[in-house]
């Protein structure tokens, strides 16, 4: 999941987390437990039309953030079911928004 926030100093941030659910399909007694990934500041401001243009500088897409995480997948043994996750957070242009 990622959560885009603003932060008290008005600077926008992103936060990625992961949940499994269990062999039910629920989330665990009703909570689903949620490991923090990654997370950073943006770097820029999202909701502003000159700043997404900087970003993109005319492509249709431009990668805002990477991450990668080791995750338990649940696909293997417990002792070896941790799998690598890249996270590639994309800015895309209006274009292709609709």
């Amino acid at each position: 999941m990622l959560v885009l926030h603003r932060r008290d100093d008005g600077c926008v941030a992103e936060e990625v987390f992961h949940s499994v659910r269990d062999r039910d399909g629920g989330g665990g007694g009703g909570r689903l437990d949620c490991d923090h990934l990654s997370g950073g500041l943006l770097g820029f401001q999202p909701a502003d039309p000159s700043a997404r243009g900087r970003i993109l500088s005319g492509q249709a897409t431009a990668v805002v953030t990477e991450s990668e995480s080791l995750v338990h997948t649940g696909r293997f043994p417990k002792d070896e079911g941790d799998e690598p996750v890249r996270v590639v957070e994309l800015l895309i242009t209006e274009r292709f928004s609709s």
